[in-house]
């Protein structure tokens, strides 16, 4: 037998006199969808967990199960920045190409839903949703989080596919604007942004005082340490919104057409940058890189670099960062 409990879509199958919850039972999903409220509340569990009201989930917990909303906001950065929505015969896939299988294998796992594989036509790994009951899911959880006018599109696609057969999708087509109390930003980084560090030699004039007592001109090499973070995406607004929420940095056109790239690079102005990765931090390689990043920062504002074999150090930290 089947019952429809308080307005969600879980549909209970009685097996053996026990109760089984089927969240994805296609033919009898889109029957109850077309019934859902979108003001639905669902119960919260972890007591701890405050989502903004600016990240509102609660359409995807309607449709789904309860997923940490910090990791929702990751994934969704993520997803804005390497992530593919698209339409085949009239039929939508969702995909995501990585060079690193671990980050891929999480988001299937936390998801519960999706592939992932090796594919060598492109040296890389593939996350991919084909099934149209799990695409509508994720749809459910992007609508009104995508930030790009690109990204709003593909889900607009998205949504006139399943609306043709659903015909229970509102597309929001404002953008999303991402702040630095959230992780939508630590994903977006970890598909678009980088840390780097450079060591340059740079030559100064000095004036000195001779054995004899006169002044005179010398050339002194120094080297310049460098921190920057970078962020490149062809939506300048978007990398505007972000420089404006750090509060400095720069936005410049690349030599590659269309491409937009956001950089700070004060080091000590950088602070904010820690603090808000220290708070959401990435979840691919890159968080090795900031973390040798943090620490040359430290470096610098102890001046340690002056001191014997400073140099030397952070180059060796450099190292684990540009590779």
């Amino acid at each position: 037998m089947y019952k429809f409990i308080s307005n969600k879509v879980f549909l209970y199958y009685l097996v053996d006199k026990e109760m089984v919850q089927f969240h994805l039972f296609e033919k009898y999903l889109k029957f109850y969808l077309k019934k859902l409220s979108f003001n639905y509340k669902p119960k919260r569990y972890y007591s701890d967990v405050k989502i903004p009201d600016y990240l509102d989930f609660d359409s995807f917990y309607s449709v789904y199960k309860y997923i940490d909303p910090k990791w929702l906001a990751w994934f969704i950065g993520f997803t804005e920045g390497d992530g593919g929505l698209h339409v085949y015969n009239n039929k939508c896939l969702f995909a995501i190409t990585q060079s690193e299988e671990s980050v891929l294998l999480e988001i299937k796992s936390v998801l519960g839903f999706g592939k992932v594989y090796f594919d060598s036509s492109v040296n890389s790994f593939r996350y991919r949703v084909y099934d149209q009951s799990y695409i509508l899911i994720l749809a459910n959880l992007f609508n009104g989080k995508f930030a790009s006018k690109n990204k709003i599109e593909q889900l607009g696609n998205w949504i006139k596919v399943l609306n043709k057969k659903s015909e229970v999708l509102v597309h929001n087509y404002n953008p999303f604007k991402p702040t630095l109390n959230d992780a939508w930003l630590s994903g977006f980084t970890d598909a678009e942004g980088c840390f780097y560090v450079s060591v340059v030699n740079q030559k100064a004039n000095i004036t000195t005082t001779n054995p004899k007592g006169k002044e005179e001109i010398v050339e002194k090499i120094y080297s310049r340490v460098r921190l920057r973070f970078n962020l490149d995406q062809k939506d300048e607004l978007l990398l505007i919104h972000i420089k404006n929420l750090f509060g400095f940095g720069s936005v410049n056109k690349t030599s590659d057409p269309g491409i937009f790239k956001y950089t700070n690079g004060s080091f000590k102005s950088n602070a904010v940058t820690v603090n808000y990765f220290e708070s959401f931090p990435l979840k691919t390689k890159k968080q090795e890189a900031f973390r040798k990043w943090s620490e040359i920062r430290i470096i610098l504002l102890a001046k340690e670099h002056l001191l014997p074999g400073g140099i030397e150090r952070i180059r060796e930290l450099a190292k684990f960062i540009n590779n």
